[in-house]
């Protein structure tokens, strides 16, 4: 039988107030978004001053562009049965790495070839972890902070492409583009040992692991969650295995058909004019004859719109 909410642990959890354990989650978890922002967008900082010591025409920088975001969409799509399998500490970790040590490699690439490569590889890793930290922040956020909490984590994103805009104008002129790259790939693989200490597994995944391991579920399921809600660790969510197991078949069921289409087309739409400007902004702006550092501002100043957003 499927677990749902227990009635008596949900009203406690209502006035749990803010611990450390909820700040430690959103914190960490907003790093690995910080940094996902950062290395997600740093390349079109860099496009023109690669273009111009590689003598590359600005066209060829639309694939290295493309492939970044279709590594992202695999990874979006595929992290789904790896982390209901897994786990959503050791995706997380998994994929920091990923796109950290990728985003190193870039720092010795030779051609725009292996910058395609590399970039995609690294996008499979940007875009698999956001939706685990997402999850793991709206799991053990207080019910009453849920939505705050993971808008504050979704900030994190446009915070590293600002500072990526902002660190881009300050250092291309004097260090080049290479050691950007080592910026964005060194900084997330110092943060894997904080990860492996600090980054909590998701309630929700062990509890599933449980009746996996041990069968049918049972009392002992709504006991365990019970414990993790008095203790903090979790907010009261349901976990109905029948939906859960249907996937994206049940976003597509005749009660959610249409809803789900229209968002998916809301945030295609968004994500399409947000990543266009982005990408080739600073490419039109230095071939209208600005200055590299400007043209990296300007995505900077674009990302501060999308936090006030």
């Amino acid at each position: 039988m499927p677990v749902t909410p227990v009635q008596d642990a949900a009203t406690p959890a209502q006035r749990t107030p803010l611990r450390p354990l909820h700040l430690l989650v959103v914190s960490v978890c907003m790093l690995v978004a910080f940094l996902d922002g950062f290395d997600v967008q740093m390349i079109a900082f860099m496009a023109p001053a690669i273009g111009r010591e590689w003598q590359v025409e600005k066209e060829v920088f639309g694939l290295i562009f493309s492939s970044g975001i279709a590594g992202m969409l695999v990874g979006m799509v595929g992290q789904g049965p790896l982390s209901d399998r897994f786990g959503r500490k050791p995706m997380t970790l998994l994929c920091v790495a990923l796109f950290g040590l990728c985003t190193l490699a870039c720092a010795v690439a030779q051609s725009t070839t292996e910058l395609l490569v590399l970039r995609f590889l690294g996008g499979v890793g940007m875009g698999a972890v956001l939706p685990n930290v997402i999850v793991l922040v709206s799991e053990f956020a207080p019910p009453h902070l849920r939505s705050r909490m993971v808008v504050v984590l979704g900030a994190g994103v446009p915070i590293g492409g600002l500072v990526a805009g902002a660190l881009s104008a300050w250092l291309l002129p004097v260090t080049g583009w290479r050691p950007l790259f080592v910026v964005g790939g060194a900084a997330p693989l110092a943060l894997l040992p904080v990860l492996a200490l600090w980054l909590p597994e998701s309630p929700l995944f062990r509890i599933e692991r449980a009746r996996r391991q041990g069968g049918a579920s049972g009392p002992k399921d709504e006991e365990a969650i019970r414990d993790l809600v008095r203790r903090g660790w979790a907010a009261p969510l349901a976990v109905e295995a029948p939906v859960a197991s249907q996937g994206v078949g049940a976003l597509l069921g005749a009660g959610l058909r249409r809803s789900t289409l229209l968002l998916w087309l809301v945030c295609a739409a968004n994500m399409v004019l947000f990543y266009s400007m982005l990408s080739w902004m600073p490419l039109i702006l230095t071939s209208a004859g600005k200055p590299e550092s400007l043209a990296a501002l300007s995505g900077a100043m674009l990302n501060f719109g999308v936090i006030v957003g």
